[in-house]
């Protein structure tokens, strides 16, 4: 999905949500956008991270899941700081 679909998207979703007002829509949307935003950069540097730093595991198929074990929570203890520092942003 494209990011420019995703604004569009959302607001369409807060329409039909059952907001009255146009403020009240937007503002829906826009709590939507961000949070799709957050989700999506976070999960997406914390397995592109993984897996492209990792990619030896993959030629070894009998010990992937051990490696991934190890390699998708270290990447999550470092990209953990960006996701807090999103929910800080979009709370305040």
């Amino acid at each position: 999905m494209s990011l420019k679909l995703v604004p569009p998207v959302m607001g369409f979703l807060s329409s039909i949500q059952g907001y009255i007002s146009h403020s009240d829509i937007e503002m829906s949307a826009s709590k939507k956008v961000l949070w799709f935003t957050v989700w999506n950069v976070f999960f997406a540097t914390v397995f592109s991270g993984s897996i492209f730093h990792q990619l030896y595991v993959i030629l070894d198929l009998r010990e992937i899941t051990s490696k991934l074990a190890v390699a998708v929570p270290a990447q999550v203890k470092q990209r953990l700081n960006l996701l807090i520092l999103f929910i800080i942003l979009g709370i305040a």
